[in-house]
């Protein structure tokens, strides 16, 4: 189940985790540092509180004052203004002799008895001569017990039992767990929100890698690549990633264009030999039309009606012949060479039909090409003709004519709406215009024209830049 959650869950949760797994550990270490330090300030407590009951109690001792001696042991069991955790459980006072002189537990431990008589944990261990340092015993119950000998005037009188049962070490490891316990809390509640939000900031990348990965199927990967950031070259795993992404988006979206090109290319042609093959089907037939025309026309035609009909179908047919003549599109070598005279010739015919629209030029061909003119002026004129169309009277239209060492540059722009996509997709093929455009075999017949000649032709289109470039490569034979 965990592997089917998103990164943008998954991230932020493990930093949780993480979070708390860091708050128990510092909990656990600081229980442990607590629990080593507990047993070592319980030790010192007694030995203070011992350190100051033995010359009150050695005096006792000396006259013989039980009572006073029961007096000052009981003092410290009913203060009321200490920490319970550090009140000790059972003092008890020996004689020199080691025998009971007074007991805080009179019961357990009578007047006159021996202390193990009392309480076997007493007897299992040797309490010895605490000598002038006092000692440290830890029971078999796990309870502490500090002795501490009593002197007075330099000579032991007796010694002091001072017991910290158990109950006292554990209500004392019960604060420092509590104390854990809210450390922890606090490190989650500060911690889990801050988690979150990193491990979101974290994992936000590759969601959106994820996110443009399944919209791969259904949207361009031009429009995918502009939701990327640039990212620099140095970055981290996540960068190199959307990095390598968009690189294979840019290569996606060049096979895809390489894709269509062949495609319309390979359509371009079929429509080519479909047209090709009609145009000299029907031309048989036109031929045989017209020259019957012709031929009724030598003979007289008496009815002016029949005259006036004559001359329609000659005209229709003509027209018929004309179209035909376009699809059979050959651009034939010629000895005239593309001069920039030619260049010159196209302008002033473009301008003469531009309609109110501006034309600006740029030619840079200071040598004649081995192109064959008149192919290239049709393909240049067509060109310049369709973009003062597409850019209406006030437009503007740019073309720039060079050649760069390996073949003749025309790259012709105009201003004005931009062209659909169908449009673009269906551009080169005869008869498909816009309406109110033309016969739409303009550009049909550069697109011809460009392939006998072995170069190629491509068209874009935005608002206001539409844009036609044709590149004609010249002979490597004639190459300078």
């Amino acid at each position: 189940m965990f592997e089917r959650l998103s990164y943008r869950v998954k991230v932020p949760l493990n930093i949780m985790l993480v979070v708390l797994l860091t708050a128990v550990i510092t909990a656990v270490t600081l229980l442990g540092y607590h629990y080593r330090t507990v047993e070592p300030d319980l030790f010192r407590s007694g030995e203070r509180l011992a350190g100051a009951m033995t010359p009150a109690l050695g005096n006792t001792l000396v006259r013989d004052d039980v009572w006073g001696a029961w007096e000052i042991i009981r003092g410290p069991l009913t203060d009321d203004s200490g920490d319970d955790t550090l009140r000790p459980a059972v003092i008890t006072l020996l004689g020199d002799d080691g025998r009971v002189f007074a007991s805080s537990a009179p019961r357990r431990f009578p007047l006159g008895s021996e202390v193990g008589d009392g309480d076997d944990r007493y007897a299992l261990n040797d309490l010895g001569d605490a000598g002038e340092n006092p000692r440290r015993i830890r029971l078999e119950d796990q309870s502490l017990l500090v002795i501490e000998a009593v002197f007075v005037d330099e000579r032991r009188v007796g010694t002091l039992l001072l017991e910290l049962e158990r109950p006292g070490v554990l209500d004392l490891y019960g604060g420092a767990l509590t104390q854990a316990a809210w450390v922890t809390g606090i490190l989650i509640v500060a911690g889990a929100p801050v988690g979150w939000w990193l491990g979101r900031r974290v994992a936000r990348p590759l969601t959106r890698i994820g996110g443009l990965v399944d919209r791969v199927a259904t949207e361009t990967p031009e429009q995918l690549a502009r939701e990327l950031p640039d990212r620099r070259a140095d970055g981290d795993e996540v960068a190199r990633l959307e990095r390598r992404f968009a690189e294979m988006l840019r290569e996606l979206a060049e096979k895809q264009r390489l894709e269509g090109e062949v495609i319309r290319s390979e359509r371009l042609a079929a429509v080519g030999r479909l047209s090709a093959g009609i145009a000299h089907e029907v031309n048989n037939p036109l031929g045989g039309m017209l020259n019957a025309v012709s031929n009724q026309r030598h003979r007289g035609v008496d009815d002016p009606q029949v005259a006036r009909t004559m001359d329609l179908i000659e005209r229709g047919l003509n027209q018929i012949r004309e179209t035909v003549a376009a699809l059979l599109v050959e651009a034939r070598d010629t000895p005239h060479p593309l001069e920039c005279q030619d260049l010159e010739d196209v302008h002033t015919l473009a301008a003469a039909q531009a309609g109110g629209v501006s034309i600006h030029r740029d030619i840079r061909l200071d040598r004649a090409l081995p192109l064959p003119a008149t192919a290239v002026r049709q393909v240049l004129l067509n060109l310049l003709l369709n973009a003062c169309q597409a850019a209406g009277p006030g437009g503007t239209v740019r073309y720039s004519v060079g050649c760069n060492g390996d073949g003749l540059e025309a790259d012709v722009r105009n201003t004005g709406p931009a062209m659909a996509p169908e449009l673009l997709e269906h551009l080169f093929e005869p008869f498909y215009r816009r309406a109110g455009e033309g016969s739409g075999l303009g550009l049909w017949v550069s697109y011809q024209i460009v392939q006998q000649l072995g170069g190629s032709i491509e068209a874009t289109s935005a608002p206001d830049d539409t844009r036609f470039r044709v590149h004609l490569p010249i002979p490597s034979q004639e190459r300078v």
